[in-house]
C-alpha cells in the first residue's frame, strides 16, 4: 500500500508530474486495507493506463543564433541575455526529459511492487495470490514488450528529430547569414547616418563658435570705443578742472595784488590829502593876514589923511587920530610879522605837499607794478596749466588710440578665427 506521503513524493519528482503515476493512481485508489480482487486493476490495465496517459515530453525550443535586423545597442544586449536564458532553459528541459524517460522505464517495477504488496496482504487467498503472480508475470512481459516497442519508436523519433534538427540548423544557418548580411548593411547605413549626424552636429557647433567669435569681436570693439572715449573724457575733464583752478588762483592773486595796490594808493593819497590840507590852511592863514594888513593899511592911510586935514588947534581930535594911526601901524607891524611866519608856513606846507605828491606818484608806480606782476604771474600760471592740460589730453588721446588699435587687432584676429570656423562648418555640411 502507498501512503499519502509516498504518493506526494511520486507525484513531484524534480517538480514534474509523471503521466505514468497519474494513470496508476487514477485506476488504483488508496485505502487502508488490501485491494479486493474486483477493485484491484491488473498490470495490463495499468500499462494501458500508462499508454493512454502518454508520457509527457518536454519541447525543446529553438534558440535564434543571430539578432533580428536592425537590432543594435540596447536591443543587442537584450538579445544576448535572451540567448543565455534560452540556453539555460533548454538544458533544464533536456534534463527533465531524461528524468521522465527514466521514470517511464521504472513504471512496470512500480506496478510490480504494488502487486507484491497486494499478494502479501493477509486476507489474500492462495488462488488470488497465484492469479496475482500470473498477472505480475504477464504484466512484466507486456511491460518489457512495450518498453522495447517504445525504445524502437524513440529511435525512429530520434532519427527524425536529428534530420529535422539538421534541416532546421541548415535553415537557421542560412537565415543567420541573411540576418548577418542585413545587419551588416543596416550597421553600415547606421554608421553612415551617425557619421552624417556627427558632421552636422560638429558643423553646427563650429558655426555657433564662429558666431560667438564675431559677437566677441563686436564686444571688443565696442568696449575699446567706450574705453577710449572714457580716457579722453576723463583727461579733458581733469584738464578743464586744472584750468579752472589755475584761473581761480590767478584771479585770487590779482585780486590780492589789487587790494595791496589799492592800500598803497590809499595811503599815498591820504598823505597827499593831508599835505594839501595843510598847504591850504597855511595859504588861508597867509591870505587872512594879508587881508588884515591891507585893511589896516587902508584905515591907517585914511586916518593919517584925516589927521593931516584936521585943524592944528583941534588938539583932542588930532590926538585921537594920531593914536589911531599909531595903533594901526603897530598892528600892521605885528600882522606883518605874522604874515612872514605864515608865508614860511605856506612855503613849508608847499614843500611837504610836493614831497607827498612825489611819494604818491612813486607809490602809484608800486601799485601799478603790483597789479602788473600779479597779472603776469596769473597769465604765466594759466599758460602753464593750459600747456599741462593740453599735454594730458594729447597723452590721453594717444592712449585711447592705442587701446582702439589693440582692440581692432584683437577683433580682426577673432573675425579671422570666426571665418576659419565657418569655413570648416560649411565644409562639413
Amino acid at each position: 500500500h502507498l501512503s499519502a506521503a509516498d504518493t506526494m513524493r511520486l507525484l513531484k519528482p524534480d517538480g514534474l508530474v509523471s503521466g505514468l503515476l497519474a494513470g496508476l493512481l487514477a485506476t488504483a485508489p488508496l485505502h487502508n486495507g488490501a485491494l479486493s480482487a474486483t477493485a484491484r486493476p491488473s498490470l495490463g490495465t495499468t500499462l494501458e493506463a500508462r499508454q493512454a496517459s502518454a508520457l509527457p515530453t518536454v519541447a525543446l525550443a529553438e534558440v535564434a543564433e543571430a539578432p533580428p535586423p536592425g537590432c543594435t545597442g540596447e536591443c543587442l544586449k537584450e538579445f544576448k541575455a535572451y540567448q543565455k536564458e534560452e540556453a539555460a532553459r533548454a538544458a533544464r528541459r533536456a534534463k527533465a526529459q531524461k528524468a521522465l524517460e527514466k521514470m517511464a522505464a521504472q513504471g512496470s517495477n512500480v506496478a510490480a511492487d504494488i502487486l507484491d504488496d497486494e499478494a502479501a496482504a493477509p486476507d489474500v487467498s492462495p488462488a488470488e495470490k497465484k492469479a496475482i503472480e500470473a498477472e505480475k508475470a504477464a504484466g512484466q512481459a507486456a511491460a518489457a514488450a512495450q518498453a522495447e516497442k517504445e525504445r524502437a519508436a524513440q529511435q525512429v523519433a530520434a532519427k527524425a528529430r536529428a534530420a529535422e534538427e539538421a534541416s532546421s540548423a541548415k535553415q537557421q544557418a542560412a537565415e543567420a547569414a541573411a540576418q548577418k548580411k542585413a545587419a551588416e548593411a543596416e550597421a553600415k547605413e547606421a554608421a553612415a547616418a551617425e557619421a552624417a549626424r556627427q558632421r552636422a552636429s560638429e558643423a553646427s557647433s563650429l558655426a555657433a563658435e564662429a558666431s560667438a567669435k564675431r559677437g566677441e569681436a563686436e564686444k571688443v570693439g565696442a568696449a575699446a570705443a567706450s574705453e577710449s572715449a572714457g580716457i579722453v573724457s576723463t583727461a579733458e575733464s581733469a584738464a578743464q578742472a586744472e584750468l579752472r583752478a589755475a584761473k581761480e588762483r590767478a584771479a585770487a592773486a590779482e585780486a590780492e595784488a589789487s587790494r595791496e595796490a589799492a592800500g598803497v594808493e590809499r595811503e599815498a593819497k591820504e598823505r597827499v590829502d593831508a599835505a594839501s590840507g595843510a598847504l591850504s590852511a597855511a595859504k588861508a592863514t597867509s591870505r587872512a593876514l594879508e587881508n588884515g594888513i591891507s585893511e589896516r593899511e587902508t584905515a591907517r592911510a585914511a586916518t593919517q589923511k584925516e589927521y593931516d586935514g584936521t585943524f592944528i588947534l583941534r588938539f583932542q581930535k588930532r590926538g585921537q587920530l594920531k593914536d589911531e594911526v599909531s595903533r594901526l601901524k603897530k598892528e600892521i607891524k605885528e600882522e606883518a610879522k605874522k604874515l612872514e611866519k605864515a608865508d614860511k608856513a605856506v612855503e613849508q606846507a608847499s614843500t611837504a605837499f610836493d614831497k607827498q605828491k612825489a611819494y604818491a606818484d612813486k607809490q602809484q608806480q608800486v601799485a601799478s607794478k603790483l597789479r602788473a606782476d600779479a597779472a603776469a604771474a596769473g597769465e604765466k600760471s594759466l599758460a602753464a596749466a593750459t600747456k599741462k592740460a593740453d599735454s594730458a589730453v594729447a597723452d590721453a588721446k594717444k592712449q585711447a588710440a592705442a587701446a582702439v588699435k589693440a582692440a581692432e587687432g584683437k577683433a580682426k584676429a577673432l573675425l579671422k578665427e570666426a571665418d576659419a570656423l565657418q569655413a570648416k562648418a560649411d565644409k562639413l555640411r
